[in-house]
């Protein structure tokens, strides 16, 4: 969108300028992920040059949760299991919990991050069990896995290192299915030892 502000020779408007801020943000994860490159970092600064507050709209988005998330937050956690020789991080989220992140607007994702900080996790997988009993599957990689391609199994998508898929199975079944196809992603990476 900046590009056709650009082209046009119009200047950003401020509440454009936060739009485009926020959409740049969450792809690169607040500039953590390995799509931040020097054009990113370059249109962050002409955006806060705009008057884009980073601060402001962090808070707006990840500092105004529901004081019922702590509970939620650290009994997901509780529910993580390391697999796959600690190369995969799993938490499998039956329906009753599920419901109950829904009711205070909690993202069960959020439990990506931490264990994605864990040594030796190189995928993590969270399994949600949706109402209808069909299972949500959001996959996230930090090393050379393809973790589209496991979601591509399971006819779901999105890239390399993100992705996810409805599974049409039961929670357990789900969570063995899946297990399964990680450890086939990381036997047939190069010069990785089978797991």
């Amino acid at each position: 969108m900046r590009r056709l502000y650009r082209e046009f020779g119009v200047p950003v408007p401020l509440a454009a300028a936060e739009g485009i801020f926020l959409a740049l943000v969450s792809d690169t994860g607040w500039f953590r992920y390995s799509n931040t490159d020097v054009e990113v970092l370059s249109l962050a600064a002409e955006l806060l040059g705009i008057g884009v507050k980073s601060s402001e709209i962090y808070d707006q988005l990840y500092r105004r949760m529901h004081p019922g998330t702590a509970a939620i937050m650290a009994e997901a956690m509780g529910l993580h299991e390391l697999k796959l020789q600690g190369r995969l991080a799993m938490v499998c989220l039956g329906r009753e919990l599920c419901d109950r992140a829904s009711r205070v607007d909690f993202d069960t994702d959020t439990v990506i991050d931490p264990l994605r900080s864990l040594e030796g996790v190189e995928v993590v997988a969270i399994l949600k069990e949706r109402f209808d009993g069909v299972v949500k599957l959001s996959m996230r990689a930090k090393g050379d896995v393809d973790v589209q391609r496991i979601a591509q199994t399971f006819g779901g998508g999105g890239h390399k290192k993100a992705a996810g898929a409805t599974i049409a199975m039961p929670l357990a079944e789900a969570s063995l299915a899946v297990e399964s196809r990680a450890r086939l992603a990381m036997e047939t990476l190069p010069g990785k030892e089978r797991v």
